[in-house]
C-alpha cells in the first residue's frame, strides 16, 4: 500500500497500491473507482499515515482533524480524560466541563453547589437555588428563598424565586410585573403585551 497521494492523484481503484491520476481516470471511464478528497499529502480514506494535525479514530482508517474533546497522538485521536473539554493527553487536560477547574492538568470538581469555580474555595457562580456568599462559597437556598447578609431570608411576597428582593417567578395566581409579583382584579387579565 502507498503511503501518500500527491493531490493530482485524488482517486485510487478500490484494490490498488499505487496512486493514480484523477484526469487520466475520468478520460477512461475506469469503474469501480471512489473517489477520496486529499489533503495536505493524505486522502481522507485508506491512509496508512496522516498529514500533519490529521489523525485516525479507533477502527476507522480515514485522516480527520480530531474533534472537541479529543487530543492527536501517533496520528491517533484518542478522547480526553473524563471531565475535561480539552486536552494534550491522557495526563494533561487544558479545560473542563462546568462544575470543575483547572488544576495541574487535571479536572477538578468544584464545591457543592458552585457552577462556576476557579478552584474548590472561590466558586464565582452557584447553581440554581444557591447563594454565592461575598468570601466566594454557595449556601443552598430552598425555593421561596434568597440569600441576604450571609443566610437564607424569604422572598418579597408571592415570589416563588428571587435575587437581592427582585422577584424572578411568582407563586401560582401572580403575574411579574417591574420585579415585583402581583394579582390582577377579578375579571381581568394580565396584559402581556405592554
Amino acid at each position: 500500500m502507498i503511503d501518500f497521494c500527491n493531490e493530482e492523484d485524488a482517486f485510487t481503484p478500490l484494490k490498488s497500491s499505487s496512486c493514480l491520476n484523477a484526469n487520466a481516470l475520468f478520460k477512461s471511464k475506469i469503474l469501480s473507482l471512489r473517489r477520496i478528497p486529499v489533503i495536505e499529502n493524505c486522502a481522507y480514506q485508506s491512509c496508512l499515515t496522516c498529514a500533519p494535525g490529521l489523525g485516525k479514530r479507533l477502527n476507522d482508517s480515514q485522516c480527520l482533524p480530531c474533534s472537541h474533546g479529543e487530543f492527536l497522538t501517533n496520528q491517533i485521536c484518542k478522547q480526553c480524560p473524563n471531565h475535561c473539554t480539552s486536552c494534550t493527553s491522557l495526563s494533561t487536560c487544558t479545560s473542563c466541563i462546568q462544575s470543575y477547574f483547572l488544576s495541574d492538568g487535571s479536572c477538578l470538581p468544584c464545591d457543592e453547589g458552585c457552577k462556576k469555580c476557579s478552584s474548590s474555595v472561590f466558586c464565582q457562580q452557584c447553581d440554581l437555588n444557591w447563594a454565592l456568599h461575598p468570601n466566594n462559597t454557595c449556601s443552598y437556598c430552598p425555593t421561596g428563598l434568597q440569600f441576604s447578609q450571609s443566610q437564607c431570608t424569604g422572598c418579597p411576597n408571592h415570589c416563588s424565586s428571587c435575587i437581592t428582593d427582585q422577584c424572578l417567578s411568582c407563586s401560582t395566581g401572580y403575574v411579574l410585573s417591574n420585579n415585583r409579583c402581583v394579582s390582577c382584579p377579578t375579571g381581568t387579565v394580565f396584559n402581556t403585551l405592554s
